[in-house]
């Protein structure tokens, strides 16, 4: 990924073409013909698709408010980091996405690509739970917190699955 940090401001090169080409085809131009199905479940690649999909979910924003029902409320939309200080005994963390919205609800976002349904797990949601009260914690909101799992398709239910209170998939980013 290619960042540009400024001010506590973070700048991304979010076109998902330009990115694969300079991070896999450029720096590994292929000879064996069969090298991009060989790669296909390398854990490069399958960050890339990670990270592929979350910048596709954030360049759409309409469609998740659409999909939330939240289409007439003003929302303001951010991920947000979490580094703590040399004194601190706790590790960071990153929220892929905040809908902070003007209803005093916040929206917190987690974004799964998965080749089928995606499927929580204990470790996952202990997790989420901590990552909300930390975030609660430092930030000090008074908003309701509401946690929404963004992913390919849809999510398998468990006994963990309930700690997302709304899942949206990729049909829901295309709709109109």
């Amino acid at each position: 990924m290619y960042e540009y940090k400024a001010k506590n401001a973070l700048y991304q090169l979010i076109d998902n073409f330009t990115l694969f080409h300079y991070q896999h085809i450029a720096a590994n131009v292929p000879q064996d013909e069969h090298y991009w199905s060989s790669r296909r479940m390398s854990g490069d690649l399958d960050a890339w698709a990670g990270l592929a999909f979350e910048r596709l979910c954030l360049l759409h924003a309409p469609q998740i408010k659409h999909a939330l029902g939240i289409s007439g409320v003003v929302c303001t939309f951010y991920s947000w980091t979490y580094k703590p200080g040399k004194d601190e005994q706790t590790e960071g963390f990153q929220i892929d996405m905040l809908i902070d919205r003007d209803d005093q609800i916040i929206n917190i976002c987690e974004m799964k690509f998965t080749e089928d349904e995606y499927v929580v797990k204990a470790d996952d949601d202990r997790l989420l739970r901590r990552r909300i009260a930390r975030f609660i914690a430092k930030t000090e909101t008074k908003k309701t917190i509401h946690p929404i799992l963004i992913t390919t398709y849809g999510l398998s239910r468990n006994g963990y699955a309930s700690v997302y209170q709304r899942t949206i998939t990729l049909d829901d980013l295309f709709h109109e």
